[in-house]
């Protein structure tokens, strides 16, 4: 029983780290967008738009790829993460295999010694 507990949290946890990935993927692809966009010039009310200077492009571009590779690295830390608890679940489902395999054989060798008492006593 303790171990099907143990399988829940570890499929919710599963479930949460997809929709995370999904999530961080989804701001990469709104960051690299907004990387591309046009932004307002300062002092103008925002109805005048102006391309990016080269040297603003490049520090943005610096700083979106320090936002992009922390995301990354989150990602693929999240995806380890994954990876780790699909195994413990599968482990898990094994042993539980297992010990229902040592229980089904303790099951039947109960049976024959309790047929075997039952030969002996109307032997007796």
């Amino acid at each position: 029983m303790g171990l099907d507990s143990v399988t829940d949290e570890q499929a919710e946890l599963i479930r949460f780290l997809q929709l995370r990935t999904t999530q961080l993927s989804k701001q990469v692809l709104k960051l690299q967008a907004r990387l591309d966009e046009k932004i307002s010039v300062p002092g103008t009310g925002g109805d005048l738009r102006r391309p990016l200077s080269p040297e603003m492009k490049a520090a943005h571009a610096h700083d979106m790829d320090h936002i992009v590779s922390a995301r990354d690295r989150e990602i693929r830390s999240l995806n380890g993460e994954r990876d780790t608890l699909q195994k413990e679940v599968r482990e898990g489902k094994k042993r539980l295999m297992d010990l229902d395999t040592e229980n089904q054989q303790l099951i039947s060798t109960n049976q024959q010694h309790v047929a075997e008492n039952a030969r002996l006593r109307a032997i007796i």
